[in-house]
């Protein structure tokens, strides 16, 4: 198997880990979980990143949410978590595969839905 398709195999699958932790594995309410980007399309190269954003009922400030995710994203998934320079990003890294988590309010989450920007993760 190529190594292209291998690590987008990887990506579709912690994709789905991802969605599967934060709604299972937090205590946040959840509004939806969407992949963004280059590996969304189909588009990117070898080493693209994954982009994933979720949002939150009530929108909370990710500075609320961030340490105490990325702490939990560390021990359940067992994964490796920092916060980007500007504090705007859980950066995750699961083997080879780098990926960005980010928060986006329910009004953003739901416009780049409909402008087809983000493609949702239907949960299991």
């Amino acid at each position: 198997m190529s190594k292209r398709r291998e690590l987008e195999q990887q990506a579709s699958s912690f994709a789905k880990k991802i969605d599967e932790f934060l709604h299972k594995n937090t205590n946040l309410k959840i509004h939806g979980v969407a992949r963004q980007g280059s590996r969304k399309e189909g588009t990117h190269e070898d080493l693209s990143d994954l982009d994933i954003v979720f949002a939150v009922s009530n929108n909370p400030k990710k500075e609320e949410i961030y340490p105490e995710l990325s702490k939990k994203l560390e021990s359940v998934l067992n994964v490796k978590t920092n916060l980007g320079s500007d504090r705007n990003v859980i950066k995750v890294k699961k083997g080879e595969l780098p990926v960005d988590l980010v928060l986006l309010t329910i009004e953003e989450f739901e416009k780049q839905i409909k402008e087809n920007r983000i493609k949702r993760i239907e949960s299991s």
